[in-house]
């Protein structure tokens, strides 16, 4: 049974230790041999969550009980039995059911006569230690599995240099167990050469606290092979470097990339440097032979100029010769002619008395010279119209037109002159009149038509002259191409004429649809 009196006994009798007992930083509490709870301390009530007074009376089963009670583990049953300390971890429940780890220790709890009436338990909670210890041994199966799951190789080293900790693929690397690496420097497990270099890595990162990566070869085992390594600081809980966290990749296969893509850069280049070479020799034959070209069409252009001049220059005197013979014939044939037919008609009058034969003889020579003079006449126009001198081309184009339907009867002309006789300058108006005599001698040929137009105007600072008739029509393409020299003269005649004046030909044709012949010259040149 409980007696209260034992712990104001039990207290009394210790001077001081009730207040060591209440102010104690791990739970306490003292049980009878009873399993009652005879004083609590503060600390205790915190942890489990209840009061002093609802805890004292009660069972300890009852109030922080856990897998030892009402076994012979039982911290009470051992020290009955003889025990005189007991230490464990256990795991106890609070009064709201959770988990409370715990470090228990169990002393004999005796009274001024040395008898043994219970135990004290003092409970050290460590439930953030056992969180921190989980959470660092998750932590350890993370990187653990993070160090074997990983091509790379890892390593860590403390500031001396020395290898704490590294993985599966760094030992397959030294061709050494993980025990033979650990404790050892890069001296021990690598070459003098490649030591030297690892140690520079290290003392970079040390003096600068930051990361440094550099790619090295290592030639291990008659192998070598390429490695990005990649260090950073590994510092302590207080922040302080503490070592080096390494990370070494293969780049082996980069590495023997990047060489072939250097060699076939090298390679490119050295292609791209002949093919240089040969554009810049054939772009200097070129440079030749275009200057050659263009001295070739500079003289071309020259005697295509003097060709144009010397034809404009034939023509010009052709017209004259023209206008000359034409004179002649009029002046001199044709003063002859009419002299030699008025004394045929005075003959007819002086002598009334003529043989019927001679007189017949006389009527034939009157209608040959009259014949010739008609001729005479037709000839000297052609040859150059002197109206086209005494009244203008547009009055000769009026004239022409009645010669035109006086001859073809039956044919329709349509004149639309929208131009003044003094824009056109002298020298073209033959050459327009040329063009279109040329053009309707063509629609009388060939057109098989009854309507003609005839337009001459200033359009758009152009002189242009169009003769277009409404009849059969050709395909001129083919017209030119199956044509002899003699068919196609008369359309070369108009183009070279209206080119040599400085103008622009075309003509226009369809079979059916009728012909239209275009002929312009810059409206400036009549100044």
């Amino acid at each position: 049974m409980f007696n209260g009196d034992q712990t104001v006994q039990w207290c009394s009798s210790k001077p001081g230790l009730d207040q060591i007992f209440e102010t104690a930083g791990d739970g306490m509490r003292l049980i009878n041999n009873d399993h009652s709870i005879i004083n609590l301390n503060s600390t205790f009530c915190s942890m489990v969550g209840i009061d002093k007074q609802e805890g004292i009376g009660k069972k300890c089963y009852e109030i922080f009980h856990g897998e030892m009670c009402h076994t012979d583990k039982c911290p009470l049953v051992q020290i009955q039995k003889g025990c005189q300390r007991i230490e464990c971890d256990v795991v106890k429940k609070s009064t709201d059911g959770s988990d409370i780890p715990c470090i228990m220790t169990a002393t004999p709890l005796v009274n001024d006569h040395g008898d043994q009436i219970g135990i004290v338990e003092n409970f050290k909670n460590i439930l953030e230690r056992k969180k921190a210890e989980e959470t660092i041994h998750n932590q350890q199966v993370l990187l653990n599995t993070i160090l074997t799951i990983t091509p790379e190789l890892i390593a860590l080293k403390d500031k001396f240099g020395r290898y704490r900790l590294v993985n599966k693929p760094f030992c397959e690397l030294l061709n050494l167990p993980e025990t033979n690496i650990i404790g050892q420097t890069d001296n021990i497990l690598f070459p003098k050469k490649y030591a030297k270099l690892l140690d520079k890595h290290d003392r970079t990162v040390l003096k600068t606290g930051q990361k440094h990566v550099m790619d090295i070869q290592l030639k291990i085992s008659n192998t070598s092979r390429w490695f990005n390594i990649y260090g950073i600081p590994w510092l302590d809980e207080n922040g302080q470097i503490d070592g080096i966290l390494y990370s070494f990749r293969e780049i082996t296969s980069h590495k023997k990339l990047e060489k072939e893509l250097l060699e076939a850069k090298e390679l490119l280049e050295n292609r791209v440097k002949e093919r240089t070479q040969k554009l810049k020799s054939i772009n200097e034959d070129l440079k030749a032979e275009i200057s050659i070209r263009k001295s070739i069409e500079k003289a071309l252009k020259e005697s295509e100029k003097n060709l144009r001049d010397l034809s404009s220059q034939l023509l010009v005197r052709q017209e004259q010769e023209r206008k000359k013979l034409a004179n002649e014939l009029h002046d001199v044939i044709g003063h002859s002619l009419t002299a030699i037919n008025m004394t045929i008609e005075r003959i007819y009058d002086e002598f009334s008395k003529i043989p019927k034969s001679l007189f017949k003889q006389l009527k034939v020579v009157s209608g040959l010279v009259k014949n010739a003079m008609q001729d005479i006449r037709h000839i000297s126009v052609n040859l150059r119209p002197s109206l086209l001198d005494d009244i203008g081309l547009i009055s000769t184009i009026s004239w022409y037109s009645r010669e035109y339907t006086r001859i073809f009867p039956q044919m329709f002309i349509e004149q639309l002159v929208e131009i003044d006789e003094h824009k056109i300058p002298n020298d073209l108006k033959i050459v327009i009149f040329r063009v279109m005599q040329e053009a309707m001698f063509n629609v009388a040929k060939h057109g098989n038509c009854d309507t003609v137009t005839i337009f001459l105007a200033a359009v758009s600072n152009r002189i242009v002259l169009k003769v277009k008739d409404y009849g059969n029509g050709f395909n001129v393409s083919e017209k030119l191409k199956i044509s002899g020299p003699e068919k196609r003269f008369g359309l070369l005649s108009m183009k070279e004429r209206t080119e040599l004046s400085g103008g622009d030909f075309t003509i226009q044709s369809k079979p059916g649809k009728g012909t239209r012949v275009t002929a312009t010259w810059p409206l400036l040149s009549s100044k």
